[in-house]
C-alpha cells in the first residue's frame, strides 16, 4: 500500500502523485488514520499534555502534543489528534505548522497544499474564504481561511486552514498564528458534524 505523506506537502511544491487508495495512505509525522497512538509515543508522554473535550459529548477528545519524546518533530510545530476513551486508536490527526510572516504567505501554501491532496485523491472541495474565526471570545478581530477537501469515496475528509489571531486574543491566550492540515476519518468527520457542539 502507497504512503503518501503530508509532510512532503510542505517541503516540495507541486508535483503528480499517484491517485491513493485510501485516507489512511497519507501520514502527518509519520502516522495515520487507523494507527495505535502508543505505537509513536509512550502512554506517560502521552499524559504530559492536555486534553480537551466538546461541549456536547464526550464520545471524542482531542490529545494535544507539543513536542516528540525525542528532539523535535520533523515539520510540524505541534500535533492534535483524536481519540475516544480508552481506545488510542487515531480518528483524526492535525499537524500545525506556525512561524509564517504574513497571513497572504500561509494562504500560498495552503493552496499548494490542497492542489497536492487533489492530485492525489478524487475529492471535492469546498473553500469558505476568509471568514471571522468563531473561537476567538477576546475580540472577534481574529480570521482564518479554510477548505474542506471530501473524498468522493466519503472515507474521510482533509481540511486545510490558515489561522490569524488578533494581537488581543494572542496576548490573552498566547495563541500563535498557524497553518494547519488536518485528517478525519468519516466516523470522526459525523460527530463533528452532527454531535460535538448540539
Amino acid at each position: 500500500m502507497k504512503r503518501l505523506l503530508l509532510i512532503f506537502i510542505l517541503t516540495f511544491s507541486f508535483q503528480s502523485w499517484a491517485i491513493a487508495d485510501d485516507i489512511s495512505d497519507f501520514e502527518i509525522e509519520g502516522m495515520s488514520i487507523g494507527d495505535n497512538l502508543l505505537d509513536h509515543f509512550s502512554l506517560g508522554h502521552i499524559q504530559n499534555f492536555e486534553k480537551e473535550y466538546y461541549p456536547a459529548s464526550k464520545k471524542f477528545y482531542e490529545q494535544y502534543i507539543f513536542y516528540p519524546e525525542n528532539g523535535t518533530f520533523e515539520i510540524y510545530d505541534s500535533l492534535t489528534i483524536s481519540l475516544k476513551e480508552n481506545d488510542y486508536t487515531i480518528y483524526g490527526l492535525a499537524g500545525y505548522l506556525k512561524g509564517f510572516e504574513t497571513f497572504e504567505k500561509c494562504l500560498v501554501k495552503k493552496d499548494e497544499i490542497t492542489k497536492n491532496i487533489s492530485a492525489s485523491f478524487k475529492v471535492k472541495l469546498r473553500e469558505t474564504g476568509i471568514n471571522k474565526n468563531v473561537f476567538d471570545y477576546v475580540d472577534n478581530n481574529s480570521k482564518k481561511s479554510q477548505v474542506e477537501i471530501t473524498l468522493i469515496d466519503k472515507s474521510g475528509l482533509f481540511s486545510v486552514e490558515c489561522t490569524d489571531w488578533s494581537k488581543k486574543a494572542e496576548e490573552k491566550n498566547n495563541w500563535i498564528d498557524n497553518l494547519g492540515v488536518s485528517i478525519y476519518s468519516k466516523e470522526y468527520e459525523n460527530f463533528l458534524r452532527n454531535e460535538a457542539y448540539k
